[in-house]
């Protein structure tokens, strides 16, 4: 059956939401080459996953590849339930660098043998629909086994940080609902080697948060030269936890 262009649509941007499941590691800091101007011929023959992950971190206020209760920085009572202080969120984002974008764009392409058409007016609407040209892309998936409460973003300040000091917010951020109870379900990894004996209740939504492409001045926020860049989630009520990941750019200009 031919798939239509609302289909196919629909189609990509599910998936394109579901990037915060494609990381290899449990680390808080990436190392990415930025390509500022890519062309469809620049992308490599890197899958469209692999790129993912390549520019995706994981916030936890713990050590890299913490086990799964550390992750959450607290202890846990017979439930399985948090309590006392720490981050109350396992957090994955997904920086949706240009790179990424168009190795998606060839992939669904292909899968679903798009003709020329449909991939021209395929990239148009998904650049239109997210203003691309005024904005660039952090998905990400947020998990608890706390209270579904400490997924409300009203609790939290999301923002960026670069090299330099300067910080951005979101200009806009949009929300989906996920309705799954088996941490298994969330990402591709496991959390633990095995399955834990403890039984969470896992509570999970994603989201995208959309940034500026140029700060007040007129500058590129991701420009050439940039070192890193952070982002930051700051709980802002009901605790003061705090976590961070960063993509470390490592430039060849």
């Amino acid at each position: 059956m031919k798939y239509t262009i609302e289909i196919i649509q629909v189609i990509f941007v599910l998936v394109l939401l579901s990037a915060a499941s494609c990381s290899k590691t449990v680390t808080s800091q990436k190392i990415a080459t930025p390509n500022l101007d890519v062309s469809p011929s620049s992308i490599s023959e890197e899958s469209y996953q692999s790129l993912k992950a390549k520019w995706t971190v994981s916030l936890n206020p713990g050590k890299p590849n913490a086990s799964f209760p550390m992750a959450f920085g607290g202890s846990f009572d017979n439930k399985g339930r948090g309590r006392g202080g720490g981050f109350p969120l396992m957090v994955k984002a997904t920086l949706m660098e240009a790179e990424v974008i168009e190795a998606g764009f060839k992939h669904y392409e292909k899968l679903l043998s798009m003709t020329p058409d449909e991939i021209d007016q395929f990239r148009q609407r998904y650049v239109e629909l997210h203003d691309l040209e005024k904005n660039f892309l952090i998905e990400a998936t947020l998990q608890t086994s706390w209270a579904e409460v400490y997924l409300d973003l009203t609790r939290w300040t999301i923002f960026l940080e670069d090299d330099q000091g300067n910080q951005y917010e979101p200009v806009k951020i949009t929300e989906q609902s996920i309705h799954s109870s088996d941490p298994d379900d969330k990402f591709a990894e496991p959390l633990l080697n095995e399955r834990s004996p403890l039984s969470f209740e896992m509570h999970q939504k994603q989201i995208f948060l959309y940034f500026p492409r140029k700060d007040y001045y007129g500058q590129s926020i991701i420009h050439e030269g940039i070192n890193y860049l952070k982002i930051v989630f700051l709980q802002e009520e009901g605790g003061t936890a705090r976590a961070e990941g960063i993509w470390t750019f490592k430039n060849e200009f």
